[in-house]
């Protein structure tokens, strides 16, 4: 009888350490999972923050764009909001005003020559549809040892990036201020978008653009 309980005794005991094994390990597994979660969320806090940074300096570049256009024209002798430029020969130029009523939204383009254009898009699409017409690409270009990469709407061996980019030209109109100064000034928003796995976001920069003599 004293042997029985002994070993009853044993097994209790037993069954405890075993009992306070298995609830070592569920919290050992809890706390391992909780620094896992802690991990994936900076990981993808340090992502989304690249993201935006690199969206916000191609939005600016998108707005320095936009007044670069503006001063080719000037350069080239075209009227000082012209979008789209033909020449077709030295004494035949012509030229689509950017703005002639409402507003214009357009791309920004790099051809063969770096000179930068525009192409009018349709902000009726879809977010998607938007982001794929207006996709910025990135190119790498190697000159003298030196490697540059840029972002540019040229799908020619550039990669797919995770940015779209467009410009928008917004008419002032004449009841806002006097109509003379109406004449000689347009609203131009840049707006840069971002679209990783179920992740979006635009950043949109305002300026007025103003005649250039």
């Amino acid at each position: 009888m004293q042997t029985l309980t002994k070993s009853m005794s044993t097994i209790k005991k037993r069954g405890l350490t075993l009992l306070e094994v298995m609830i070592a390990i569920v919290v050992f597994w809890v706390g391992i999972l909780g620094v896992l979660h802690v991990m994936t969320q900076n990981i993808s806090l340090i992502d989304r923050s690249k993201l935006k940074a690199t969206a916000t300096l191609l939005n600016k570049e998108g707005m320095e764009l936009a007044f670069h256009h503006r001063n080719t024209n000037v350069l080239l002798s075209y009227n000082w909001s012209c979008g789209e430029r033909d020449a077709s020969s030295n004494n035949d130029l012509w030229c689509d005003d950017i703005v002639t009523s409402g507003t214009n939204t357009y791309t920004i383009q790099t051809d063969q020559e770096w000179t930068y254009t525009i192409a009018p898009i349709n902000l009726s699409w879809s977010f998607s549809e938007i982001f794929e017409k207006t996709r910025l690409y990135s190119h790498t270009d190697t000159t003298d040892n030196y490697t540059i990469e840029r972002f540019d709407h040229n799908q020619t061996d550039g990669t797919k990036t995770n940015f779209a980019r467009f410009i928008t030209y917004d008419k002032i109109v004449a009841d806002d201020i006097n109509q003379e100064a109406a004449k000689n000034m347009t609203k131009v928003t840049s707006t840069t978008l971002f679209s990783k796995w179920t992740i979006t976001w635009e950043i949109i920069f305002e300026s007025i653009m103003g005649k250039r003599e």
